[in-house]
């Protein structure tokens, strides 16, 4: 068996990319830190009426409705 070690390349081009993909996943389920709602994660998939109406009605920019 033998070893191979991560060329400086390696890590030099590795740690941007790992990175980047964090931050992705992290944004992908919480606020901002710049955000006036950080620290609460976000709504992503939800089942229940009663949530779901609660974060509508706290969102930022909420959209007027139209009676047709």
């Amino acid at each position: 068996m033998e070893d191979y070690p991560h060329h400086k390349e390696d890590r030099a081009v590795g740690s941007p990319i790992g990175f980047v993909f964090a931050a992705l996943a992290y944004l992908m389920y919480w606020h901002s830190s710049f955000s006036a709602k950080h620290g609460t994660p976000k709504m992503v998939y939800s089942n229940d009426v009663e949530n779901t109406a609660n974060v509508l009605t706290q969102s930022e920019d909420p959209q007027p409705e139209e009676n047709v």
